[in-house]
C-alpha cells in the first residue's frame, strides 16, 4: 500500500477489497462511497495514533470462536502497554456475535463481575 505525506491510500487496497466482494453490487454505490470513506479515516487513525502506556489492569475480551486465536498470544500484544495485569476473557461466539443473545448475557456477567471486583 502506497502512502501520500497526509496518509491517503493512493494504491487503493481499499477499492480493490470493495471490487473483491462487490460490495458496490451489494449496497450501492452511494453507500459503498461512503464505507470507502469510513475505511480511510479509520486508515488514518491507526497511522497516526501512538499508543501510550497504561498505568493499570484491563480486561481484554477476546472472541472464543476467532481464526485468529491460534495465530496470536492470548493478550494480543496488550502487555507490552499495560503495567499492570491484562486478564484475558474468552467470550462465547464470534467477533460480531459475542454481542447476540445467548452469548451477550454471559459477556455482560462477566463485565458485571469484574465492575464489581473494582468496586470492593
Amino acid at each position: 500500500m502506497k502512502h501520500e505525506k497526509n496518509n491517503k491510500i493512493v494504491n487503493n487496497d481499499i477499492e480493490s477489497w470493495l471490487e473483491k466482494y462487490k460490495v458496490t453490487e451489494m449496497i450501492g454505490a452511494e453507500s459503498a462511497a461512503y464505507f470507502r470513506r469510513i475505511e480511510e479515516a479509520c486508515h488514518d487513525a491507526l497511522m497516526s495514533y501512538k499508543i501510550r502506556e497504561y498505568d493499570g489492569d484491563i480486561l481484554l475480551v477476546r472472541a472464543q470462536d476467532s481464526y485468529y486465536n491460534n495465530e496470536y498470544d492470548d493478550d494480543l500484544g496488550w502487555s507490552h502497554f499495560v503495567k499492570g495485569k491484562v486478564d484475558v476473557l474468552f467470550a462465547p461466539g464470534d467477533h460480531n456475535s459475542i454481542f447476540w443473545p445467548p452469548n451477550v448475557e454471559f459477556l455482560a456477567d462477566k463485565i458485571g463481575d469484574e465492575l464489581e471486583k473494582t468496586m470492593r
